[in-house]
């Protein structure tokens, strides 16, 4: 497995796709298709600024101070505090309004009565939503790998063709959902319990919940990690299998790790490298956004702008597993691809060792075609028109000729 060695084939690659010529319309195609791929994996260019008060900020035009002996000196603490504080008007009937009453529990008028038909209404609602984008990405997925291993992008064959293999794909990120269900549901119900119970018994004071808050959210990090390496490893390199071979989700895992384990060191040092291509990219997607007039933050555009990066960050993973061996190679074609009419198409053995041309990293071994395009077979390419096209005549002279 040669993760740094693949990186320039995988340039050159891309580079081949969308300069050589540049055409607007394939970087839409590609553009549309990365799209859809962001459904399950995200946009790729998002940040999320946690909120931060330094010195006396989180609060508005200096009304409050916050000096260094006061126990709630803390930026995380005053942010909660003045959150939650301007809540409080919204359940609480006490004072005047909009300004809530020092020391009471802004969650006393709540009616408790309303967390299951809210909870039961959000899951109701949220379910087939997600079903949808899990679907939608996992074809994307697949329609992104085919367009990048055969070197162009089609979107109508591409989601054609890939219908089994995104299936497959899509069953194994259900599955993958339902056990990040199981782990981190009662973590939640469990965190979200504690805190409702320390709130009850110290109204009005919300620093008791930021040890919840840190507990809960660490313990979610460290569980995270197990199910970041699967959909990892499944992105980038058993759904490449699982096209290629038309194979299940298990029957491509169980490939690739029986190979694969025996690469940590490069896995690791490609995740490492994954992650640092990930926050550039990010980078260059917020810079790009800003400077459309945000125009580039919109779904298409977005991915039709970032096509490069998108374009060898897949090529990237399909020249390390090539790296891997010959069974493992992706690039130029799988299993399932469209196939003309029976009978058509140069007749068995024709032609001598194949074409191999010369400086292409990427022809398959043995050249194009079963047998290439070298001299004819013996005998010439006689025997009449009456053979047909599917027998053994050919479209020679004479009979015997």
């Amino acid at each position: 497995m040669r993760v740094t060695d693949s990186m320039g084939p995988a340039w050159e690659r891309m580079k081949g796709m969308l300069m050589r010529p540049f055409s607007l319309g394939t970087w839409f195609t590609f553009g549309f298709i990365f799209a859809l791929q962001s459904c399950i994996e995200g946009g790729g260019g998002n940040s999320f600024n946690m909120p931060n008060g330094g010195g006396n900020s989180g609060s508005g035009g200096g009304s409050k101070h916050y000096n260094g002996n006061d126990d709630t000196n803390n930026a995380i603490s005053h942010f909660f505090r003045d959150a939650m504080s301007s809540m409080s008007g919204a359940f609480s009937h006490h004072g005047d309004a909009g300004v809530p009453s020092t020391g009471e529990n802004p969650f006393a008028d709540f009616d408790t009565s309303l967390i299951v038909p809210i909870v039961i209404g959000a899951v109701v609602l949220l379910i087939p939503i997600m079903l949808v984008l899990y679907w939608l990405g996992a074809r994307g997925q697949m329609m992104a790998i085919r367009s990048v291993a055969i070197g162009r992008a089609d979107i109508g064959e591409s989601w054609a063709v890939t219908k089994s293999a995104g299936g497959s794909l899509f069953k194994f990120h259900l599955v993958v959902a339902v056990l990040s269900l199981v782990v981190f549901v009662p973590l939640l119900g469990g965190g979200g319990l504690w805190a409702y119970s320390l709130s009850q018994a110290n109204p009005g004071n919300f620093e008791v919940l930021l040890p919840v808050l840190f507990i809960v959210v660490g313990v979610m990090l460290v569980l995270a990690i197990p199910f970041m390496i699967l959909n990892g490893l499944a992105r980038n390199f058993v759904a490449p299998l699982m096209w290629k071979d038309g194979s299940t989700s298990r029957e491509a895992w169980k490939k690739f790790w029986g190979v694969g384990k025996n690469f940590i060191g490069q896995i690791v040092l490609f995740f490492v490298l994954r992650i640092v291509f990930s926050m550039l990219a990010g980078v260059i997607g917020i810079v790009a956004g800003f400077i459309t007039c945000c125009l580039g933050f919109l779904p298409v555009l977005h991915q039709t702008i970032m096509a490069p990066y998108y374009v060898f960050e897949r090529a990237w993973t399909l020249e390390i597993l090539a790296s891997m061996g010959p069974e493992f190679d992706v690039r130029g074609g799988g299993a399932q691809q469209p196939q003309g009419p029976t009978g058509f198409g140069p007749p068995p053995g024709f032609g001598g060792p194949g074409y191999v041309p010369g400086g292409n990293p990427y022809a398959p071994p043995g050249g194009y075609g079963p047998g290439g395009y070298g001299s004819p077979p013996a005998g010439g390419f006689g025997g009449g028109f009456g053979g047909g096209f599917g027998g053994g005549g050919g479209y020679g002279g004479p009979q015997g000729g």
